[in-house]
């Protein structure tokens, strides 16, 4: 594998990469402007992502939200890039409402992450379980299907 990344540009700003003003008693100031990339490298030998899982639901009232806490955990020996979804479900699965949840990374330095996600209680129907759906969306990994987990 062979990777270059290239950023070209000066190394001093000109006063078309600055931000300069000038204040009522004649004092000048100079704030250079500087662009930073980054790159996300996700590299994988012979090693099959398995996606994640949710676990430690629990649902709460803070204020005018429904709370839902919860932890996902990454499965296997890769990274897991995947998004949440928060649902308002009925006692027979159907989803009444939903709302997205947090993006989600785990690289292979952490096994588990803790994350809350707000909804509006008045949009939530009266005696529907709170949940998170996690689904993968890491454009690399296939047929890893969505963990759908309810808030007790």
């Amino acid at each position: 594998m062979h990777l270059t990344v290239a950023s070209v540009g000066d190394s001093d700003a000109t006063p078309s990469e600055s931000v300069t003003t000038e204040t009522d008693n004649g004092i000048k100031v100079v704030i250079p402007v500087r662009v930073a990339r980054a790159v996300r490298i996700l590299y994988r030998h012979q090693v099959e992502p398995q996606g994640g899982d949710l676990e430690a639901l629990r649902r709460q009232r803070k204020g005018r939200d429904a709370v839902i806490d919860f932890t996902v955990i990454r499965k296997g020996q890769t990274s897991l890039i995947a998004e949440t979804e928060i649902l308002a479900m009925s006692s027979l699965g159907t989803v009444l409402s939903r709302w997205p949840g947090p993006a989600i990374s785990l690289y292979t330095e952490n096994d588990r992450r803790h994350f809350s996600a707000h909804v509006p209680a008045n949009e939530v129907p009266n005696n529907a379980s709170l949940c998170v759906r996690l689904s993968v969306t890491d454009e690399m990994v296939h047929d890893v299907t969505a963990v759908t987990r309810c808030a007790d």
